[in-house]
């Protein structure tokens, strides 16, 4: 832990310098957007400093896609992983369809509209969104964790076992995927 928070203390300065410079690139905007969020997070900044949750979404994501460059939807994915972060799935899923606007075929959007889904028992959305992916990338081990997930919340744990199998013959040490095997 003391590792991650050498390496995102980098990041804290830009609480202060996001209002004193001028930002003009989208791309870095939203690595400082995410750089701060993780630093915070992981030094409960948050708690001390209410206003960070705006920081990042305001100066950091906000600005990247609405001032700096509307076309730049990963600033947009980044601001629904935030809300999501914070169970706002409301606005992260209103987030998420503007950038399959742009960007029909992102495996991590389409992932994390699957993701709501399964939190909203639409098992149907699931697997609409597992079905996008492997259109876009009939390997993609976002699609065979996305259909585990599915099939646990379902309680059919065999059948997660046989899919999430798939992912760890592939990725042996794959984090996720071993946690989801463990549940």
């Amino acid at each position: 832990m003391e590792k991650a928070q050498k390496a995102y203390e980098t990041f804290k300065p830009y609480t202060d310098k996001l209002f004193a410079d001028d930002f003009q690139n989208a791309e870095e905007l939203t690595l400082i957007g995410r750089g701060i969020d993780r630093w915070a997070t992981i030094n409960s900044e948050y708690k001390n400093k209410v206003s960070l949750n705006n920081l990042v979404l305001e100066k950091c994501f906000g600005a990247s896609f609405i001032r700096v460059d509307r076309e730049y939807w990963p600033a947009k994915v980044a601001a629904a992983e935030f809300h999501l972060a914070r169970d706002d799935q409301k606005t992260a899923t209103e987030l998420l369809s503007a950038v399959l606007q742009q960007n029909p075929n992102d495996i991590t959007t389409l992932s994390l509209l699957g993701q709501i889904a399964v939190k909203q028992f639409n098992f149907d959305g699931a697997d609409k969104a597992t079905d996008a992916i492997r259109k876009v990338d009939a390997n993609a081990v976002e699609g065979d964790i996305l259909e585990t997930r599915n099939l646990l919340q379902q309680r059919r744990p065999k059948d997660a076992i046989l899919v999430i199998q798939r992912v760890l013959n592939r990725q042996p040490k794959n984090i996720e995927a071993m946690g989801l095997l463990a549940a």
